[in-house]
């Protein structure tokens, strides 16, 4: 991950947990278009900082969702986690976090079933 990267990723993870709505959905739209990067570290970092800010990270629940698919465990795992850290409002995950039920890496699985029960299914 390129430093600047990681500086403006944190700032944005800190304007959503402090800032006024108008400012919190700009930094959030950094962090959603974060998950697309073609650098797993920064996908990671993105996934982690949305992570934190649970149910206020509902917007990214399409690209959490589409992170689900990503060949990286780690990636797999933490998008897994911030899901079920947003809640209900993610219940459009529900169908791509149950194929995860059955990932080849043992925390994958674990961080699916319980994205799932903290969805509420």
């Amino acid at each position: 991950m390129r430093s600047d990267d990681a500086a403006r990723w944190n700032a944005a993870f800190a304007v959503c947990r402090i800032a006024g709505k108008k400012e919190a959905a700009e930094a959030l739209s950094l962090l959603i278009g974060a998950l697309s990067d073609e650098d797993p570290a920064s996908v990671q970092a993105a996934a982690r900082m949305l992570a934190g800010l649970g149910a206020g990270a509902a917007p990214a629940v399409p690209a959490l969702t589409a992170a689900l698919a990503n060949g990286n465990p780690t990636v797999r795992w933490l998008a897994a986690s911030a899901l079920g850290g947003i809640g209900p409002a993610a219940k459009a995950a529900i169908p791509a976090l149950e194929k995860l039920l059955s990932d080849e890496n043992r925390t994958v699985r674990s961080a699916a079933e319980q994205a799932l029960r903290e969805i509420g299914k």
